[in-house]
């Protein structure tokens, strides 16, 4: 099944995942984070379907189109891909039946789910030499994932150089504060001003990498809802 790839597998292998195995369904309704264990029943070229909670299927359910992001626990490990409703059904069991996705993506490996969406950081500093030498920086966030971030800033920054951040995880006081280890920086595009920066980050706790990677997948989800990715 082409659709089942594992991004990055070290062996080139790819993995179909076996009926039974469990799976978490994330989606937003009314920009509140919703999510339900189910099951995986049945995959196809064209769809994979999940029995689901009897209540997954009540209003917060828009039915074909609805974006969802799904985490899959299979074979010891866990996955997550986003995808969208194409049916539900109520009898002779609740199931949503999902796209098949491009790729799926190993939560456990250094190789994680990327959200592009321009996030302007609450605060942003070069941290240069000695321990308290901090230089403020102007930056804003062009993506961002659990590994690391790339943010487009009006001057250039040495590779290797050290950058913290504050990133809103949401529209109220949440707020990640990540340590950011450059490793490319890219000169403007003609006609442009702004350098390419990437990095990845530095000594981030894994509580705080979860924390990153649900505001990911509640991103994805509403950019989904409002058609834009």
């Amino acid at each position: 099944m082409a659709g089942w790839n594992i991004a990055h597998d070290a062996h080139g292998a790819r993995r179909v995942p076996s009926p039974g195995a469990s799976v978490l369904l994330q989606t937003i309704s009314r920009g509140a984070l919703h999510q339900w264990a189910g099951t995986l029943v049945g995959l196809n070229e064209d769809a994979l379907v999940l029995m689901v909670p009897p209540e997954a299927l009540g209003a917060l359910w828009r039915g074909a189109g609805q974006g969802v992001v799904v985490t899959l626990h299979e074979g010891g490990h866990e996955y997550v891909f986003d995808s969208v409703v194409l049916e539900i059904a109520e009898a002779p069991r609740p199931t949503v039946r999902l796209r098949v996705p491009d790729r799926i993506f190993p939560i456990e490996r250094r190789e994680y789910y990327r959200l592009t969406k321009l996030i302007r950081p609450r605060a942003a500093e070069l941290l240069a030499g000695e321990e308290g030498a901090r230089q403020p920086l102007r930056a804003v966030i062009s993506n961002i994932s659990g590994g690391g971030l790339q943010f487009l800033a009006p001057q250039p920054v040495s590779t290797g150089s050290l950058v913290r951040m504050e990133v809103p995880l949401s529209t109220l006081d949440d707020t990640l504060e990540v340590k950011v280890q450059v490793l490319a920086v890219r000169a403007p595009e003609e006609g442009r001003s702004l350098y390419r920066i990437s990095g990845r980050f530095r000594d981030l706790p894994e509580r705080d990498r979860r924390r990153l990677m649900q505001f990911i997948f509640r991103e994805q989800i509403e950019l989904r809802r409002r058609g834009l990715a």
